[in-house]
């Protein structure tokens, strides 16, 4: 759930500002209003500008760092959250390391197809393919991780199907974890 995710993004990442609005109007607004004391008035305006009527929500980084996840509740899904959240996660574990993204990338695209879930491997990959260069293999995985917790994953209640790819999932990013 929404509320979780915020929990668990206040416990691992303190500094992060949470800016929930309404609308596109009120989203800008906050954003300023949060952000100013942390980037100057005239950068929190340029993320604020940035954000648009298409933006269900948006982590915001400077430099590596994280400073801001946003969301646009009048246009947010029942992922966002999630997705948002799992945005900070890789970023966090890759730094922006765009070879690596690539490389777990594939290894989950591989491996969902292998293990007979070729339809989301195929939404995953659609949802991705909306974004320019690099930044397609951390949305593609931020995707996959809100999938997991919004998608009908319930850890305690996985079919064998679902069981099988967790296990493959896992060992894939336990190896990254020994190389990172």
């Amino acid at each position: 759930s929404a509320k979780n995710a915020f929990k668990f993004v206040r416990t691992q990442f303190p500094g992060v500002e949470i800016v929930v609005g309404g609308s596109l109007a009120e989203t800008r607004a906050q954003i300023v209003q949060k952000l100013r004391g942390k980037l100057g008035l005239r950068r929190a305006q340029e993320v604020a500008n940035s954000f648009t009527d298409m933006d269900r929500g948006q982590a915001v980084f400077v430099g590596n760092k994280p400073v801001a996840i946003v969301i646009n509740d009048a246009m947010a899904q029942s992922n966002t959250v999630a997705h948002e959240t799992w945005e900070l996660i890789l970023n966090e574990a890759f730094k922006n390391d765009p070879k690596r993204l690539k490389e777990l990338q594939q290894a989950v695209d591989k491996q969902l197809r292998d293990s007979g879930f070729g339809l989301l491997a195929n939404k995953l990959k659609a949802f991705a393919d909306q974004y320019d260069g690099d930044l397609r293999y951390s949305e593609y995985l931020a995707e996959f991780g809100a999938t997991l917790i919004d998608g009908g994953f319930n850890p305690n209640a996985l079919s064998q199907k679902q069981k099988g790819l967790m296990t493959q999932i896992k060992k894939i990013i336990n190896g990254f974890s020994r190389v990172l």
